[in-house]
């Protein structure tokens, strides 16, 4: 997943920073991706989703939300759960731990 520019989306919630200027990004400790489980079955297209989480002090996930869902049948929602699992060292600023929200970009290629 890759992070994306904060402009191109709806402002994050307020007192929530975002990872530039002096702020070091929140580091992946623990990842989970949709199983096959958790997957509709059938056809799925390949899409698009865009995700914003935002990441606590400790590192933990407080939320997630769907900016942009273009896979078909809509995964947003899937994928949204599992980012919510993740674990981060957390962003810091000035070597404090802040609580920041990160757009992740996620591409589904079903193969």
């Amino acid at each position: 997943a890759k992070p994306l520019p904060a402009e191109a989306f709806p402002a994050p919630p307020a007192g929530v920073a975002s990872v530039s200027g002096g702020v070091t990004p929140p580091v992946v400790r623990h990842r989970e991706i949709p199983t096959g489980a958790e997957l509709p079955q059938g056809n799925i297209r390949p899409g698009a989703l865009v995700l914003r989480a935002v990441i606590d002090e400790q590192g933990t996930v407080e939320s997630v939300t769907v900016l942009r869902d273009r896979s078909v049948p809509p995964l947003g929602p899937i994928y949204a759960a599992a980012l919510q699992r993740w674990r981060f060292d957390p962003a810091t600023r000035d070597g404090k731990p802040i609580k920041v929200y990160y757009d992740f970009s996620v591409t589904i290629d079903v193969r």
